[in-house]
Parts: C-alpha cells; structure tokens; sequence
C-alpha cells in the first residue's frame, strides 16, 4: 500500500471534520467518525502488497495517526470557539458597555456608516458607526467609546447573506453600534499588518483624487481588495457577468502580481535565489496590503511553497501544496471553512489544479494567441468546475455567459493592476499623472462596460435553488468520473458514473416534491413587512415588499425564482412600498393589487408611472384569486388588513391601525412589534397557532402583544431575530 500525496489525506481529515461540525455533529461523533475512517487503510497494513518495506509501512501508519490527530484537533478547536460565541452572546447580547481596543482593519466606509473591526479583551468586535463623522480612526489607533453589544443574527434572510457565520469565519462572536462619542487615541504603533493599512489608505486616497464612479469602485476593489465605492448596481451586473472574482483580490490577482515581480526580478537580479526570496516577500507584502482575506491567504501560502521550492532546486506538487494551504487555515481557524472565501477558493484551485493538465495537453497543436484563449477559456471552466455547487449554494444563479465575460477581461487584467498599482505614484506629476489617470479610468471602466454589456444580454443569469445533499453528492461524483475518464480509467469511471445516477434519481424525486409545495416566508426587512408565498409550478405571489428590494431579490433567487406573479400592497408607507416599487421599476412584477383608498395617494402614483405591470385595485367587499391563492380585504385602518386563504390554512396580514381579527391560523402582527394595543381579546378570541412580528428583536421583545400571544400559546417567531420565518402550506386534496 502507498499513500501519495499525504498532505492531501490530512487535510481531507481536517476539512471533513470541520465540514461535519458546522453542520452540528457532535464532538464527540466527529471524533469517532475521524478515527473509525482510518480502519479503511488498515487491510492495506495486515496485507501489505509484495515488496513492501517496514520503513514505507511506518510512514503510512504515522500519515493517518497525524491525520486522526488533526482531525480531532480541529472538531475541538470549532467547538470551543462555538462555545465561546454562545457564552459571549448570552452575557453581553443587548447591554450596553464602555469598550476600549484597538482598531484591527482598515474602517470600511460605506454611505452613511462606518464598519470596523476592533480588538478588545472581549476578542474582536465589529463596530458600525451611522452618520457621518468629523473623524475616523486608522488602523493601528486605540479607540475607546460607549457601545451597545450584540451577538450576530442568524442570517439577514435564509437565501442571502448569513452574518453570523460570515463573521465567526473571522473570529468576531460580538457586533456593536456606538451610543456615544469616540476617543481617538493615537499610539503611532508600527507593526506589518499596521504599515500595510496605512499604505492602503493612503493609496485609496490618492485614487479617490483622480478616478469617480464605477472605476474608483473598481480601482479600489480589483487593486486593493476595498469595495466600498462599489455600488449594488455594479454588484449585481459582475456578477450576473461571472465576473465578482475580478472585483475582489483574490489567488488570481495574487498570481498576476506573483508572475509581473518574477518578470520584473528576472530582469533586475536574474532567476537565482536571490529574484525567488524577492519575489517571496513582495507576495506576502502585497497578501498584507490588501488585508489578507481567505482567498489571498490561500494563494499566499501556495505561492510562498512555490517559490521556496525553487530555493531548493525542486518542484511543488499543487495538490500538495493547496493541502498545506488547507492545513494551516484550519489549524489556526476552523471556523474558516464556513467563509464562503474559502470554500469557493479551495475547490475552483482544485479543479484547476485535477483538470488543467489533462487539457493542456490537448493545447500544443494550436497556434500562440488561439492557444493563448482557449487556456483562458479551460481555466474559467475548470475553475467552475470544481465550484459549482459551491457558487450555487451561495447565489443561488448561475452566470450564462461567465466563458465570454473572463475570454474578455481576464487576459487584460495583469495589466489593469499594473495601471491601478502606479497610478497613487504618478498620478500627480503634470502631464503624465493626468494622461495617467484617464488610461487608469479607461481599464477600469472597460471592465465595467464589459460586466454591464453581458449581464445585460438575455439569459444572462439562470436563478437556481439551493441544491441539496443528494444534488451535491450526484455532482461531485459526475465530477470525479470526468476526471477518471481523462486519467483513462474506464471500470471506476463506471462505477462512478452508476453512483452518479443513483444519487441524481434521489435528488430528481427531491426536486419534483420540492416543486408540488407551497410554503409562505415572512423575510427579515428590519422594521418592514413583507411576505412571499411560494406556490406550486413556480409561482410567486408577495404581500409588501420592505423598504428595500435587495432582501427580497435575494430571497427568489434562493428559491429559484425571478419574477413575482402578483405583489399586494396594503399600505403606502415607505416600509410596506419600497421594495414592491423598486422590483416593478425593473419589471420583476406581473401584477400589482393596491388598496382602492390609495389610489389618490402621492406614492401610488408615482408607483403608476414607473411601471408596466398590471393594476388592479380592491376593496372591502372585493375578492380575489391568484393561483389556488385566495384574498379578501378584512379592513381599513391605517393599512389593508388581508385575510389569505389557501386550502385548510387562514393567514391575517394585520394592518398598521387597530382591527378586529378573523379565526386564522397564522396572523402576521401589526405595527412591527410596536404597537400601542396589547390585542388581549382578540388573541384569546382567535387562537392562532403561529404569531409573526415583522421587525427588530428590541422592539418585539418590549411590545405589547408579545404576552397575551404567548398565554395563548401561539408560537412567536421575531423576523429581526430569527431571519426568515417560513411556513409550509397544506393543500385541501
């Protein structure tokens, strides 16, 4: 028995055990499942093949003893950390505290807030800053003002952004908003993590002279890894366009500024050991400036093996080399592997890394510049690839068109940061500095125009949703019998290919279940309602829409949906209309119902103007069906009290004003959980099962209606504490 590539088998032991606990296995299971698949290796010790040595025997045996070790290591460690998260959130959530610390990164700012990450004696704490402010502190500077602490939510909505293990990746358990003043303490501390945020400030600031728009987003997010001038539009279009990996640095632009320095050292000092330690520490230099995310940590760590390798006149196996990478992240933060960062690095490398050399093979025969193409092409797909369940599972969509978007920016990017890079230098000298910086804000706005150009084509994003485990494992079966099949190994491709199908059966059956439910989910809008029933054959219908679309765009897209069959408003307050009026303004909306007491209302007719959907207006004596969905108009007050019926279930959307309540089974509150009436008779009256206040935990958990709601044991769900809160729908048969 030979084990090749025993950094490989360590790291699949380390990543399943880290992988196993952030799906809520128990330590201890993690720890016997991480020793009972070493007994896999062991007939291979009892039977060892003909001419085996002792010496090889031994080695193998202490790579899977290391292996169980680490495994266990790392199960400890995300628990412990898991531990010290829960306990934090159950002593300081909601209390309000003097903190002093450290400023640990650059402050991020972004329109009317300022977010930054502070090291105190309670570990790291992210602190938001609204408004604006005469001063802002630097990385480096101690900081010392009054704050209310809280423990991260669960996730802004169950398809977007999930905060709290975003930030746990990170080792942050703690977030804060000031209530107070700031003291800025100046230490003039210096240490590489300091000099680097210093020399990235001061880079930004000199772009911010010279670029606007679109190409200062783009300088500070593709040069330096700073997003904060990137608008939600230019979000949305990279990456429709396949092309979010280009806006922020990541192990593709740490290996462009790895290949310009070797270029430019094998020019200045030759290609001996002393161009290789140059090229060493401009790599981790350039790792540090751009403030060492998950990403360009990996591709830091691979690159410095690389070039250390050359040192000593060897080559670096990359699977090997992408394992040490894997090693050394989980060790110092097992928590990493739930940064989607990581995960999307990790496996585009690795299919890279399993495909490329197969393909590349295949390449020679070609002309320079079509070889040249098709070697950018095979990349972006290897790379997506090894990604794809990954990419899917955390947007929800897949870029159409990604292969053309990347055949047209990625072989002009080296380039582009070359451009960007200078331009804090020479930016200002006359003549050149201003020929300069319109080449730097033609590169920029050149990607731009590209992302705005694809994502606008038709079908330019395909929504998916969340695959589940047997579509994953289906997935990365196919993929390994792909491989197979280029190493020429035709009986495991087989087998391979037969597990394949056994496992896409069971998602397909999964999926064909998953299209026949209807389910209604209240999303997390902050202090906002809206509510979005899925009904069978794809068909979305929604109940207001929150102050903002991007909560509810993100939410179809998890459910793999884009368009909303018909949206219903009830009131036209900014935190019921906004988001119905945004995603109409972008022709998301099939149908609009608005209450016929709006009608003469100064948003409703703006909302009118800027749409092309339907309108159809109702009333107290009005009812209407949508898809098996049936709706009536309970009420007036301040807002449209809806009762929606679909077979056995009775769902009342309160309205804003005080009103009598219907039976139903599930009642969304009104007033965001700020009510002025406690509805004692109206609860005890109805009875309902379910109860849902649409809005923040600290208004929820003060209101005064919580109370009798939970006397009648109706079960309360708080959207600002739990996320979305759905429900699934059972159909009269």
């Amino acid at each position: 028995m030979r084990l090749h590539r025993p950094m490989v088998i360590i790291a699949i032991y380390m990543a399943a055990s880290a992988v196993l606990c952030a799906l809520g296995v128990k330590l201890f299971v993690v720890c016997v499942a991480a020793a009972a698949a070493s007994l896999v290796f062991i007939p291979g010790f009892l039977f060892p093949p003909y001419g085996s040595r002792r010496r090889d025997m031994a080695a193998e045996a202490a790579v899977i003893i290391a292996a169980v070790i680490l495994a266990i290591v790392v199960a400890v460690s995300f628990g412990a950390m898991e531990k010290r998260g829960e306990s934090l959130a159950e002593e300081y959530d909601g209390t309000e505290t003097m903190i002093e610390g450290e400023v640990y990164g650059s402050p991020e700012i972004r329109e009317n807030r300022e977010v930054s990450v502070i090291k105190t004696d309670l570990g790291l704490i992210e602190l938001t800053r609204y408004g604006n402010r005469a001063e802002h502190p630097e990385i480096g500077d101690t900081v010392r003002l009054k704050v209310k602490l809280s423990a991260p939510a669960a996730a802004k909505n169950d398809h977007g952004f999930n905060e709290k293990t975003y930030l746990y990746s990170r080792r942050i358990y703690l977030t804060a908003t000031d209530s107070g003043a700031m003291e800025i303490i100046k230490t003039g501390k210096i240490s590489p993590r300091v000099i680097a945020g210093k020399i990235q400030s001061a880079a930004l600031g000199r772009g911010e002279l010279y670029l606007r728009g679109d190409a200062l987003g783009l300088f500070g997010a593709v040069v330096f890894g700073d997003r904060r001038h990137i608008d939600y539009e230019l979000r949305q279009k990279l990456s429709d366009a396949g092309l979010s990996h280009v806006a922020a640095v990541s192990g593709m632009h740490l290996s462009i500024i790895a290949m310009i320095l070797m270029f430019l050292l094998s020019r200045l000092v030759g290609k001996g050991r002393l161009g290789y330690s140059a090229a060493i520490a401009g790599v981790v230099a350039f790792a540090l400036l751009t403030g060492g995310s998950a990403s360009v940590t990996r591709a830091c760590i691979m690159s410095v093996i690389y070039l250390s390798s050359k040192l000593v006149y060897r080559e670096a196996d990359g699977l090997s080399s992408l394992s040490a990478a894997a090693i050394l992240m989980l060790l110092f933060n097992p928590m990493i592997i739930l940064a989607p960062a990581f995960q999307l690095s990790v496996m585009a490398t690795l299919g890279i890394l399993l495909f490329m050399p197969h393909w590349q093979k295949k390449l020679t025969a070609l002309p320079r510049p079509a070889r040249a193409a098709a070697g950018i092409i095979l990349v972006s797909l290897a790379a997506q690839l090894g990604a794809m369940p990954f990419i899917i599972y955390q947007f929800n969509a897949f870029p159409t068109y990604f292969l053309l978007s990347n055949l047209l920016v990625v072989p002009l990017l080296g380039i582009i940061m070359a451009i960007g890079l200078l331009l804090p230098l020479i930016g200002g000298l006359p003549v050149i500095g201003l020929f300069w910086s319109r080449l730097c804000s033609w590169s920029f706005g050149y990607i731009a125009f590209v992302a705005g150009k694809i994502s606008g084509l038709p079908g330019a994003v395909i929504p998916v949703r969340r695959p589940g485990a047997a579509v994953i494992i289906a997935y990365a079966f196919a993929v390994a019998t792909l491989y197979v099949l280029f190493m020429k190994r035709k009986k495991p491709a087989v087998l391979l290919a037969a597990v394949t199908l056994a496992f896409a059966c069971l998602g397909g059956v999964h999926i064909y279940k998953d299209n026949r439910r209807a389910s209604l989910s209240f999303l997390n809008v902050g202090r906002g309602d809206c509510a979005v029933f899925c009904l069978p054959g794809g068909h979305t219908v929604m109940v207001d829409g929150g102050s903002s679309s991007y909560t509810v765009e993100d939410f179809l897209l998890g459910e793999g949906r884009s368009k909303i069959d018909a949206a219903i408003i009830t009131s036209d307050k900014r935190e019921h209309i906004s988001g119905i009026a945004q995603l109409a303004a972008k022709g998301a909306i099939m149908r609009i119902y608005i209450p016929a007491v709006l009608s003469g209302s100064d948003a409703i007719k703006v909302l009118l103007t800027e749409t092309d959907a339907k309108i159809e207006f109702y009333g107290e004596k009005t009812r209407f069906s949508i898809y098996g969905l049936r709706f009536r108009e309970w009420a007036y007050n301040e807002g449209a009290a809806l009762l929606a019926e679909y077979g056995e279930e009775r769902i009342f959307f309160c309205s804003d004003g005080h009103t009598d309540w219907p039976g139903c089974t599930i009642v969304k509150t009104p007033n965001h959980g700020s009510g002025k009436y406690n509805y004692a008779t109206e609860i005890n009256r109805t009875l309902p099962a379910h109860a849902v206040i649409s809005g923040p935990a600290s208004a929820a958990n003060k209101c005064s209606y919580l109370e009798p709601l939970t006397k009648a044991a109706a079960d309360v769900h708080i959207t600002g504490a739990e996320g979305t809160v759905t429900f699934e729908l059972t159909e009269n048969q």
